[in-house]
């Protein structure tokens, strides 16, 4: 059972760095970091307020507080990132609003 739940989560990651390479072109490591990075700010933001920063379209950095918290009173349904998704959704903060960015232009989490 534990065999088959790892063979599922690594395919899930492998799908997320594809989906990542096609969005941006990016050397594999680099799109694993960031598929790591993006598995982990989405775990961080269903439980708290996270800092973090991605590239808007413009090639601007933007820096944003964002959370999954309220994701259920806002949408009655749990929020589940398929790893072949391109965005992520966040609730901005400053704000007051839902938004979304592209998956593969996360820069950092602070």
């Amino acid at each position: 059972m534990i065999e088959i739940a790892r063979k599922k989560k690594d395919e899930k990651m492998l799908l997320r760095v594809a989906t990542i390479r096609k969005q941006r072109d990016v050397k594999c490591g680099e799109a694993v970091r960031i598929a790591k990075e993006v598995e982990l700010l989405i775990t961080l933001m269903r439980h708290e307020v996270v800092g973090f920063t991605f590239m808007k379209q413009n090639g601007d950095p933007c820096h944003v507080r964002g959370t999954l918290k309220d994701y259920w009173n806002a949408f009655k349904y749990y929020y589940f990132a398929k790893a072949n998704n391109r965005f992520v959704v966040y609730y901005d903060l400053d704000a007051k609003a839902w938004r979304t960015f592209q998956a593969a232009f996360l820069m950092r989490i602070d």
